[in-house]
């Protein structure tokens, strides 16, 4: 089984085109995250809102995406 882009366009071994399928797969993962969660690590607060509900206690209420904005970030997925 041979794979493009894997062993140097030489016979690959089967670790090796498993290893880029899950790869393949993650990296895929990764830019759906960033197409329906990347809004998130936009900075849409001009107002500052967030330093406004962090002084009132009630952040943890109005912050949505906070657990979600580990979503889009490579390392989550093993890259660097």
């Amino acid at each position: 089984m041979q794979a493009r882009g894997v062993g140097g366009g030489q016979g690959s071994s089967a670790i090796e085109v498993k290893k880029a399928q899950a790869d393949a797969m993650k990296v895929m993962q990764l830019i759906r995250a960033v197409m329906t969660h990347g809004h998130l690590d936009s900075d849409i607060d001009p107002l500052e809102m967030s330093k406004t509900y962090a002084d009132a206690g009630v952040d943890k209420y109005y912050n949505p995406g906070s657990r979600m904005k580990s979503l889009i970030d490579p390392a989550f997925y093993g890259f660097t």
